[in-house]
């Protein structure tokens, strides 16, 4: 063969070692993103289920709150406190707050001696004020301070509601300090409706009722997610519990067995040393 053709097969049998490389180098590269991005989509996972859990363990808790606060507080019974339960839901329809919040402010309300009629009376009022002194994404525990508030004027105790310039006629705060528990409630929110300008319902025609209402819909999803998985988890914690149960010392006796399986690497580790 001519020395013009080796250096020819020498030169195209090098391009194509390079070519091969490169594509070997692009694959290393490839799947290395690959690796990346599948690890980054999974740690999203486990964090938006991590969220989902605490959502549906925080709606939990509301639920079961205004369930006491209903059924074992106020002495109403379990069809009242779905009622109050589905008002919640059917107000957060209406508005922007979030219905679990809703429930906690109802919850609290429901501990101050009104009967369940008047607290669901006071519902709307309820939501309109938190609305209107802590914005479309009041909390739990702001619904809850809304609730200690009507819980104060209905005593006839209107100071904190006046220095946020919620007024009461003289007329209505005589009707709400003698008056029948109805008699109050009416008052109460016929005062509201006079002085509150910024409301459950009004809010939701706003431009930043907007984003308040896809974060209520975002955390009813987690929740609903929570709740599958909640599910899924109760059986295996039970189990966990029931073994703990009857082995009482696990957790020590695998600790002990910990123990010595490091003190017997220890030692080998020390004894290969000293051979070496």
């Amino acid at each position: 063969m001519a020395t013009a053709e080796i250096k020819a097969v020498i030169t195209a049998e090098d391009r194509a070692s390079k070519t091969v490389a490169g594509f070997g180098n692009n694959i290393n590269k490839a799947s290395v993103a690959i690796g990346a991005g599948v690890a980054i989509a999974g740690a999203a996972v486990v964090a938006f289920g991590v969220d989902s859990f605490k959502a549906y363990s925080e709606a939990e808790r509301a639920t079961r709150m205004l369930e006491h606060a209903v059924v074992d507080v106020s002495h109403a019974t379990k069809e009242q406190y779905q009622q109050t339960s589905d008002l919640a839901d059917a107000l957060e329809k209406k508005g922007v707050l979030d219905a679990d919040n809703i429930r906690q402010g109802l919850a609290q309300l429901s501990t101050f001696g009104l009967s369940n009629k008047a607290v669901q009376a006071l519902g709307g009022s309820l939501a309109d004020l938190a609305v209107n002194q802590y914005g479309v994404s009041a909390s739990g525990e702001q619904l809850a301070d809304s609730a200690n508030m009507i819980a104060k004027a209905l005593n006839g105790q209107f100071g904190i509601l006046e220095k946020s310039g919620i007024r009461f006629t003289e007329a209505q705060k005589a009707v709400i300090e003698i008056g029948t528990e109805e008699e109050k409630v009416a008052d109460i929110n016929e005062g509201f409706q006079q002085n509150l300008k910024y409301t459950n319902d009004i809010a939701k025609d706003t431009a930043e009722a907007g984003f308040a209402r896809m974060q209520v819909k975002l955390e009813n999803i987690k929740e609903e997610f929570g709740k599958v998985l909640s599910e899924g988890i109760s059986p295996i914690v039970d189990e966990v519990d029931s073994f703990l149960e009857r082995h009482p010392n696990a957790g020590q006796d695998a600790a002990n067995g910990m123990k010595t399986a490091v003190d017997v690497l220890k030692q080998s580790i020390e004894g290969a040393a000293l051979i070496v």
